[in-house]
């Protein structure tokens, strides 16, 4: 039987919509990771996106596409001879791109009903609103995996 996988390409074909860019106080402990470890924190939104969503050209797995080593390529991709050695070398994981990219896996594996959470177009979504939407991906990543392991939700009282 073919192992059937998703791709960034299809982001925004689903039917849930994304939750709110800046509801970072609906999980304050993952808003201080993202906000204090932001590499850390993509590596992990990576590992719970997992194998099965597929990014970029190369179709690279979701997990292997966001890992520790493509964070720091991408981190290195921000000054100028970086982002044109990156251009040339990688371009889904140069500057803003790699982000992007996250944030469509991310709406593949969510089942979102649009590639970018809002309010803006993609690449302003992560260049002006980066903590925030990595915030809110990781907090609607880790809500989808708690559920499908049988945990029950957070109340009120333990967020």
């Amino acid at each position: 039987m073919a192992d059937l996988k998703s791709n960034t390409a299809s982001a925004g074909s689903g039917t849930e919509k994304w939750g709110e860019t800046f509801g970072c106080f609906e999980d304050c402990g993952g808003c201080m990771y993202v906000s204090c470890c932001p590499l850390c924190a993509r590596c992990t939104i990576g590992e719970m996106i997992g194998p099965d969503v597929t990014v970029g050209k190369n179709m690279e797995p979701a997990n292997e596409f966001a890992n520790c080593q493509s964070c720091c390529f991408n981190s290195c991709t921000f000054s100028l001879i970086g982002a044109l050695i990156g251009l040339v070398a990688c371009p889904d994981k140069t500057c803003c791109f790699y982000d992007i990219n996250i944030m469509k896996a991310a709406a593949v594996k969510l089942n979102k009903d649009s590639a970018s959470p809002g309010p803006c177009c993609e690449c302003c979504q992560v260049w002006c609103l980066g903590s925030c939407t990595t915030c809110l991906m990781y907090r609607e990543l880790k809500t989808a995996n708690n559920k499908a392991k049988g945990a029950p939700e957070a109340t009120e009282m333990e967020r």
